[in-house]
């Protein structure tokens, strides 16, 4: 089954990152390490997400400029909310570590891997994705924040509260099915399996989010793991729930970001010591993104060996969708080190790395016309 342009264009996925003693081709853990991903909506981290989004106090890495362009349109932009957008960004900004995301060489701390979630504190995020009311919210940040700037973001919400409202519009039982429809298929025992073996595999033990939710969005699908924080973000009423295939991808979008999650968890020392290997043969990453280089390939190999075992119609029928050449050189290895039972290692990661060089090598031949 062959899907048309207009299921395609729906497919462009923002995929955003959050985020290793070895012992050479180590064996997985007799232990199977489970991680039970359940979806949840919460309508004040739908308005904190939302406002984030406006007020541009996201990281470039995972903004969502729609989000802001369709409000412009809506209600317009005055200078009074630019002031107030001004006000709320600095606040944000000031209490939450985002240098990791503007970075563009490899991660002192992570090299070529995802950050640990630690390492990008965020506490007025925290806050507000694991609070049910704002009164909740604010009073965690009692003690953390000054108490004039606590009176200034529930001010702030209070104002633009009938705005959010009326902005945020979508259809409860489809925002349900697709909630129940996620959930479901993010704890078969083919996805269960998949988190257990990629968890060995990165060697990063057991995984809690603080918060795993629903955002809407007007357009596109979104996934995304801030910190210790897993987003899915969706044009609610316009999710292709009779379409069985792009229900069964999206679901691995998920897999995907909560994997980036897993990465990002392990060691320090460990992530440091692989991306050494890598690069003493790399020397240097031809990316937009150091993360491109490793971590988003490697993550979308573990994406496409769930698909394979989970959905193989899909991943048969539908190769065009993981049109990620690199991705696709790195699954053979993943694979084979996974049935092996292997966990990640320096072997491991100098085949990534002539992967890579051979990879560039070609592109650079091909543009020069060797």
């Amino acid at each position: 089954m062959i899907f048309n342009t207009k299921i395609i264009k729906f497919l462009y996925i923002f995929i955003s990152l959050t985020t290793f003693g070895f012992a050479e081709s180590s064996t997985l853990s007799s232990q199977q390490q489970e991680l039970n991903i359940r979806l949840e909506y919460r309508q004040l981290a739908d308005y904190f997400h939302l406002v984030d989004h406006l007020t541009e106090s996201t990281p470039n890495f995972f903004l969502i400029t729609g989000y802001k362009k369709l409000w412009v349109e809506c209600f317009g932009l005055s200078e009074v909310d630019i002031g107030f957008f001004k006000q709320y960004k600095d606040l944000r900004l000031k209490y939450k570590n985002t240098s990791f995301f503007d970075e563009t060489t490899p991660s002192e701390k992570s090299g070529l891997f995802a950050p640990n979630p630690k390492d990008i504190p965020d506490i007025i995020a925290d806050a507000f994705y694991t609070s049910v009311t704002i009164e909740n919210a604010l009073h965690l940040l009692e003690g953390k924040l000054e108490v004039h700037e606590i009176k200034f973001i529930k001010y702030f919400f209070e104002s633009y509260k009938e705005k959010l409202s009326s902005f945020i519009k979508f259809d409860n039982d489809k925002l349900n099915f697709g909630i129940n429809y996620f959930n479901n298929e993010l704890n078969s025992p083919n996805a269960i399996s998949a988190f257990s073996k990629s968890i060995d595999f990165y060697k990063s033990g057991t995984q809690q989010f603080k918060s795993i939710l629903v955002f809407w969005c007007p357009s596109g699908f979104h996934g995304a793991c801030y910190g210790d924080h897993l987003q899915v973000k969706i044009p609610i009423d316009n999710l292709p729930v009779n379409g069985q295939y792009v229900m069964h991808f999206l679901a691995s979008v998920i897999l995907h970001e909560a994997t980036h999650h897993i990465s990002g968890s392990a060691s320090s020392e460990q992530k440091l010591e692989l991306s050494r290997a890598f690069l003493n043969v790399v020397k240097s990453v031809d990316e937009s993104h150091f993360l491109n280089a490793v971590e988003e390939p490697l993550v979308m190999a573990h994406q496409m060996r769930f698909v394979k075992n989970a959905y193989p119609e899909i991943y048969s029928e539908n190769a065009e969708w993981f049109n990620y050449p690199l991705a696709k050189e790195y699954l053979n290895i993943l694979e084979n080190y996974i049935e092996e039972g292997k966990s990640i290692d320096k072997t491991f990661m100098l085949k990534l790395a002539d992967i890579y060089t051979s990879y560039f090598q070609k592109s650079a031949d091909y543009e020069t016309g060797k």
